[in-house]
Order: C-alpha cells, then structure tokens, then sequence
C-alpha cells in the first residue's frame, strides 16, 4: 500500500488509493474526563510507546496544552504522530510504503534523512482503544507545493502558491523541473495573524517575497491550500493570471487543499515502480 502524508500544521491530509482523508493536526495531553462525550468526527485518544494524548477534535476540545508546530522543517516528532494517526486510520495493512512533504527552503539531503530514518520501520499506535502495527518499508519526501505541478503538468514556466496555516511556499517548475533559485518557503500561514480577514496582508506579503525571487504579476501562477478557494480573488489582484489548482485523483476532483497531498502520492507511485529507488528523496 502507497499512502502520503501531507501533515500541515493546520491539518492531515492523506491520500491513496480510494483513500482522500483529512483531519486537524492538533495534538494535546492526555487526561482522564469523566464523561467521554464525542466533539468531532475526527476525536482520537492515543497512545505511542507508553505515551497517551489527544489528537484532532477531541484535543481541540478537551486537551488543556496543544500544538501543531509550525515551521520551515517537518523533521520533528509530531509528524511522526501525524503520520502514524494518518495509517491508523486509513490502512489496515501491517507494510505500508509512504511519501512524506518537507517544505522547500528546508528541503535538504539533512533534513529529508532526519524524517526519513523517523519513520522507516517498526511502530505500534492505539487509537481509540484499537490497537495497530505497521512497517514502513520505503519513505519518500517530497517538495511540498511544488509537489502539486504533478496535478496540472504544464509546459513552460510555472509558479505555484500552497499557502498552509504557518507557511507558504513559492514553487517555480520549469518544464517540469523544480528552479530553486526561484522558489522558497515563507515563515508565515494563514493563521499567523488571529483575524483572518487580514489575508490581503498575507497576500501582499507573498507578492512582495516572490517578486524578490524574480516573480512577476503577468506568470502563469496556480494556488492551491486551504485557503485557495477564500483567498483566490485577492491573489488575481496581484498575480493576474493566476488559477487555482483543483487535484485530480483516480478520476475524482478534489479540494485544493488536497493539492500537495495528491501531488506526493503520484510522485511515490512513480518512485515505487522503480527498482532500487524506493528510498530516495524527490
């Protein structure tokens, strides 16, 4: 089984195979609560090598101390818990190859072996009660944005928005080859500021960061995140030629904010169906 893990700081996203999943990334404390009343479709009490908490709604909810680490690198346990809430929840097979995001400036030979070595091998979760083991075979990391040219495959020269809770990242692809020097991640998200009406600062603030890279308000420019759909209008008014990116899987239109998810899963389909290089980072 192939499944990636696109685990944001705002939420999971996970696909595969007849597999589209979606759940908050927040994680808490475990405490004992006198009455077990359900918050949300997505509450789960777990438990990883002896230590319990939280996660999704029920940590939103009922967790005192949360988090969901926002940051320029995925190389750090709560993507491990992410990921193996993630498999828990859509796999019932013990081996399970997967295709991890790492966003791009921190998209290093370093950091990709960090989250690599995290979660190649042996791991054992029980989420509500029910108990599960998985091997990972095979972990690949991928570029997260960039990762969503997969879903359009264009020729040309091509920029692609993912704006996520805590980051952006600003891909440029080349006929379809990543350009570095074009492309970045920005240590802001869409809620680094409590009003989210501020999105035209986020957008602004974007602008002004990818005109610095060689940007230019004329580019064919794609938008995909959550914020896709809410902010698309306030993009054009920058980036005029600008799209947002609605991902394809197996014959199915999703989300936008499925657009990184969707774009490692192929990139895994395609490494998988290589011999030898099932541990490589993309």
């Amino acid at each position: 089984m192939i499944l990636s893990i696109d685990g944001g700081s705002e939420n999971v996203k996970a696909a595969g195979e007849n597999i589209i999943d979606i759940f908050p990334s927040v994680i808490g404390e475990y405490r004992d609560r006198k009455k077990k009343d359900k918050h949300g479709s997505s509450d789960m009490e777990f438990e990883i090598n002896g230590k319990r908490g939280f996660a999704g709604s029920l940590a939103i909810v009922e967790s005192v101390f949360t988090s969901t680490i926002r940051g320029e690198t995925k190389a750090h346990h709560y993507l491990k818990i992410r990921v193996l809430l993630a498999l828990h929840r859509n796999c019932n097979e013990r081996n399970v190859k997967i295709v991890a995001g790492q966003p791009i400036s921190m998209h290093t030979d370093t950091e990709k072996n960090k989250i690599i070595v995290m979660l190649k091998g042996e791991h054992k979760i029980t989420v509500n009660g029910v108990t599960k083991e998985f091997f990972i075979e095979e972990c690949v990391v991928g570029l997260e944005g960039a990762a969503a040219y997969l879903c359009i495959q264009r020729p040309g020269k091509i920029r692609i928005i993912d704006i996520g809770g805590g980051t952006v990242n600003l891909a440029t692809i080349l006929n379809g080859s990543f350009v570095d020097k074009e492309s970045r991640t920005l240590p802001f998200g869409f809620n680094s500021s409590a009003d989210k009406s501020k999105g035209e600062h986020i957008i602004q603030a974007t602008y002004n960061e990818a005109y610095n890279l060689g940007w230019r308000s004329d580019d064919e420019v794609y938008f995909v995140g959550g914020p896709a759909e809410t902010l698309i209008s306030k993009v054009i008014n920058y980036f005029s030629n600008t799209q947002v990116i609605a991902p394809l899987l197996d014959g199915e239109m999703l989300e936008p904010v499925f657009g990184t998810a969707v774009g490692l899963l192929l990139i895994g389909r395609a490494v998988y169906a290589k011999d030898g290089q099932e541990n490589s980072g993309v």
